[in-house]
């Protein structure tokens, strides 16, 4: 029974990462269904302006619930789409395309190559900022071609672990359930959780809940980045310069990236209306230039490829009548 439902995970991961990598999210079905993080944002949006109130006198425990409630609406939903996945050819195309567009591998790359591409033109960044400005929350207005670079690869890496590794390994271990699961923790944790006056205490739960969830991730990453790009041997090294993140997550994969590219990442940025201190990995070497983009991107696609070999493997290796 364990086989098989390990068997069942392996092939719904591996088909839709492959429908997402080859079609991506259509735009036909966004258009007319919208999309469903966006469903699942209304949720979170009603409960926020529900229980987010300064009356309320513990709005920690106030947030733990509500992000208790969208997880467990979520999870239900995806146990309820699993239970069917192999119930009839149809329900088995369904869960394998909503769960196809709750990976975004071809997206990330789409977002981040329009940054590299923007940033060939060296007389005029205008563009690059602007294309920027849709995959970062930093501000870009005055970003340098360096500064621009350092910023697009670094989101690069982390949201290689958050929206390709960390869906991989959720939907490997629990299928649906666990790939619409750690969707909605992510999601709350984009919508809440900031550290200022509104969100420091109902957005603390699941601030914490999704580094948990991304723990193993982020360090997967971090190793699958050094490993593609022949630098495994850093992986120490990686460890140590990861502790000086302010996020226990995020500093693997940016690390493991300057590294696997000989280049440095980091430093302060402007975040609204203050400057915030960020780490600076890889600090001996040279500052990031447009072309690293490009250079990042590639060992993006070797990490992708990495994987879908041995999803393939693993796939061939349950089947195969021992």
């Amino acid at each position: 029974m364990l086989i098989f439902a390990f068997q069942s995970t392996i092939t719904l991961t591996l088909l839709a990462l492959l429908v997402e990598i080859l079609f991506a999210y259509p735009a036909w079905i966004e258009k007319h269904l919208s999309h469903p993080i966006v469903w699942l944002g209304k949720l979170i949006d009603r409960l926020e302006i529900k229980y987010n109130q300064p009356q309320f006198t513990s709005l920690f425990l106030l947030g733990a619930v509500s992000t208790g409630l969208v997880t467990l609406f979520a999870f239900g939903i995806g146990w309820l789409g699993h239970w069917f996945y192999e119930s009839s050819a149809l329900a088995t195309v369904l869960v394998i395309l909503i769960s196809s567009s709750l990976f975004a591998t071809r997206s990330l790359w789409q977002h981040v190559n329009s940054v590299a591409t923007a940033s060939a033109d060296r007389e005029d960044f205008t563009l690059a900022r602007s294309e920027l400005g849709k995959i970062v929350s930093r501000e870009t207005a005055n970003l340098n071609e360096s500064e621009i670079a350092s910023s697009a690869i670094e989101s690069l890496s982390e949201n290689t672990s958050d929206a390709v590794v960390a869906p991989i390994f959720w939907c490997l271990l629990f299928g649906l359930p666990g790939l619409l699961t750690y969707k909605a923790v992510n999601t709350l944790d984009a919508m809440w959780g900031y550290r200022n006056q509104r969100f420091e205490q109902f957005g603390k739960f699941p601030a914490k809940l999704d580094d948990a969830m991304n723990y193993v991730p982020a360090r997967l990453t971090a190793l699958l980045t050094l490993l593609v790009s022949r630098h495994l041997s850093a992986i120490g090294h990686t460890a140590i310069e990861a502790r000086s993140h302010a996020s226990p997550n995020a500093g693997w994969p940016e690390s493991a990236m300057a590294i696997a590219l000989d280049i440095k990442l980091g430093g302060n940025f402007q975040y609204g209306e203050a400057k915030q201190p960020h780490a600076i990995f890889n600090s001996q070497s040279r500052a990031p230039q447009s072309a690293d983009i490009h250079r990042a991107l590639r060992v993006y696609v070797l990490a992708i490829t990495s994987l879908l070999v041995i999803l393939a493997a693993a796939q061939f290796t349950v089947l195969m009548p021992w």
